[in-house]
């Protein structure tokens, strides 16, 4: 029986190697694999590690042999590909919602579905400064609770702040805990944001993941889950800016035809348009009424011209008074 269960161990030690040690470019020969056999207290010949190779190979793992230098044997594919693996990072590594610490932990994990020497580069990816990247270590446990709120059919508790100019916390509703409905949780921005029904305002309202905390599931039941059954976020989406709420309106604008695709990415391509004069095209735009969205029209100069409603036109102008006011 002791010799059954070496035979067994070199077998899953052969099979480690070669997935921790092994790529095209880095193959093993079966000597270097008795080397390290042998590194780890493990007797093994040529001929057991043949077989042990052959019995990964029915098992489904696909080992190449090289037969030019460098010579050997490695692991041909995996589950993911270096390419894949490297988007995965940068994504990760990008991600200013993950912390530096959890960034490393994650680029780490990834790492070890490759060999050690492709891990190596996943660990050499993108540029970003610490700046760039949050330092709330607990907004996977804020992510993880209102997901599970959602499953369950849920609400949540929690307290929500903002930031002060000199960088201290401020909790809004006078510290006290809110309790509201979530219905989605939306990537906008670089950010998590939770979708939820605010009973207080009888509406969905959206909040910033990294800007809650204490984030409790409930025992009580969503609010006006009939009323959101078909509740769409990709539609609140297309309709708010930066996550900003308002009244909701059709406002029409007339745009440049430069303008077609930074209008197509906030709206959608299924947006319909109509030409009119040369070189402008005019669109229905259903947005929610808010300082954001009257920035997003400052932003085209004068490639954009408000048409339609004139209460929209009005408090358009009116903002652009209370710039020019401050010079």
């Amino acid at each position: 029986m002791a010799g059954v269960k070496a035979s067994k161990e070199v077998f899953l030690h052969v099979w480690r190697i070669l997935t921790e040690q092994t790529d095209e470019d880095h193959p093993l020969t079966a000597e270097a694999i008795i080397e390290q056999l042998e590194e780890i207290g493990y007797g093994c010949d040529r001929k057991a590690i043949y077989r042990h190779i052959e019995a990964l190979e029915e098992f489904g793992i696909d080992i190449g042999k090289s037969t030019s230098a460098p010579r050997g044997y490695y692991v041909m594919s995996r589950d993911f590909e270096l390419h894949e693996l490297k988007l995965l990072a940068d994504a990760v590594q990008s991600s200013r919602f993950i912390t530096v610490k959890k960034s490393k932990q994650l680029i780490n994990k990834l790492g070890s579905l490759a060999s050690v020497h492709q891990a190596e580069g996943l660990r050499r990816g993108l540029y970003m400064t610490d700046d760039d990247k949050t330092d709330n270590e607990q907004i996977f446990y804020v992510l993880d609770g209102v997901y599970e709120a959602i499953r369950r059919n849920r609400r949540v508790s929690f307290k929500y702040f903002r930031y002060l100019p000199n960088g201290k916390k401020e909790y809004r509703n006078g510290g006290a805990e809110y309790v509201v409905s979530p219905y989605a949780v939306v990537w906008d921005n670089e950010k998590y944001y939770m979708h939820a029904y605010h009973s207080k305002y009888d509406t969905i309202s959206s909040f910033r993941l990294d800007l809650m905390e204490g984030v409790k599931v409930t025992e009580l039941e969503r609010e006006e889950q009939k009323r959101y059954k078909s509740y769409s976020p990709i539609d609140r989406e297309r309709a708010s800016f930066s996550q900003f709420g308002g009244e909701h309106a059709v406002v029409v604008c007339e745009f440049d035809n430069s303008l077609a695709g930074a209008v197509f990415d906030q709206f959608g391509t299924k947006l319909k348009t109509v030409p009119v004069g040369e070189g402008k095209f005019r669109a229905s735009l259903p947005v929610n009424l808010s300082q954001k969205f009257y920035s997003w029209l400052f932003g085209f100069g004068n490639g954009v011209k408000v048409v339609s409603p004139q209460s929209v036109i009005d408090e358009y102008k009116a903002q652009l008074g209370k710039v020019l006011s401050e010079y």
